[in-house]
């Protein structure tokens, strides 16, 4: 406070996302305050971003699916959503700058070697608001399996280990959209 020179202007958060134009809304954790864009399902920001932490090295470690070429999937519309990874093939990859032969079957073969890397690795991957990995673990010791976590309620997630009603909703939430 005390560095302040009387010339600071206000900070004007947008109203609209800067990459999609969708809406934007405050969120708030205990420890900081930002703003994000609510155009989950379309922002192609957020889908980029989302690859990006999906193929991280401790969740589901997709060599080759880095940020440039996280980018450049979403760009191309070749995938939208983390599912569209397990549906690329080399014809689609090789339309994109930069990916010869090898490249594109370096991808392929990093996407097709994350499918063993396990359920806890997998939720950890998917992003779900308040599940990181230790949170994904304590799942993974409940529910064995995706459609048994597709098939639980709101209560019977609330009762896992660390879970209670707010993280029990969002992960039911994530489940159901």
């Amino acid at each position: 406070v005390e560095a302040r020179t009387g010339q600071e202007q206000k900070l004007e958060w947008p109203k609209t996302c800067p990459v999609c134009g969708g809406p934007v809304e405050k969120y708030e954790s205990a420890s900081s305050y930002g703003y994000q864009c609510m155009d989950v399902g379309r922002c192609p920001a957020q889908s980029a971003q989302r690859l990006i932490s999906f193929a991280r090295r401790e969740r589901m470690d997709i060599e080759g699916l880095g940020e440039e070429v996280a980018k450049q999937l979403v760009e191309s519309e070749l995938v939208k959503t983390v599912s569209d990874l397990y549906r690329l093939e080399k014809r689609q990859l090789l339309t994109l700058e930069g990916f010869a032969n090898s490249k594109a079957q370096n991808l392929l073969d990093g996407i097709a070697a994350s499918k063993d890397r396990g359920l806890a690795r997998l939720l950890s991957a998917l992003s779900i608001y308040s599940v990181g990995e230790s949170m994904a673990e304590l799942l993974t010791e409940t529910f064995s399996s995706m459609d048994e976590l597709f098939a639980a309620s709101v209560d019977e997630l609330a009762k896992v280990k660390g879970f209670g009603p707010k993280r029990a909703e969002s992960v039911y939430q994530f489940l159901h959209r």
